[in-house]
């Protein structure tokens, strides 16, 4: 059977990176991300829900994330969804799913979202909510822009 394990978030930073290394010196990075959903009811009213992602990143990533980004900043995060598991001090068993990142990318603080990016996820309930990948408003098939990453450079 075939399986197929990606990620790809955008969200905000919910605290500052927290930097460690392995007992071998492999700098590892802990992060939660808030990413945010946004849509219309069927009375076109607004909804909104935020869904927080704990982001652990490994190596030269690892370091730079500490280094560039604190709480609060936009951040590309390409990687693959992990189980940790792990027993409480009660003896319950605990688990929980988190993304271990292949590659992080800054994105440029304080860039807004033209009106169309910001609309494009603005969708009914039974709809896709994200028209770009059927060449909708906002794919940048039809003009509309993206965020890009910053190079390690244009970030300090």
């Amino acid at each position: 059977m075939v399986s197929y394990n990606k990620v790809v978030l955008i969200g905000n930073l919910t605290r500052d990176p927290e930097l460690r290394y392995t007992s071998d010196g492999r700098p590892v990075t802990s992060m939660r991300l808030a990413v945010n959903r946004r849509w219309r009811g069927g009375g076109e009213e607004l909804k909104e829900e935020v869904c927080f992602v704990d982001v652990t990143c490994f190596g030269k990533d690892a370091e730079n994330v500490a280094k560039f980004v604190k709480k609060g900043a936009p951040l590309l995060v390409d990687g693959r969804l992990h189980l940790e598991e792990w027993q409480s001090k009660d003896g319950d068993k605990r688990s929980k799913i988190a993304v271990v990142s292949e590659r992080c990318g800054f994105l440029r603080r304080g860039a807004k979202p033209s009106q169309e990016d910001q609309d494009r996820d603005l969708t009914p309930d039974d709809e896709e909510p994200v028209r770009a990948a059927r060449g909708g408003a906002g794919s940048r098939k039809n003009g509309g822009s993206r965020a890009r990453p910053v190079h390690e450079a244009e970030a300090a």
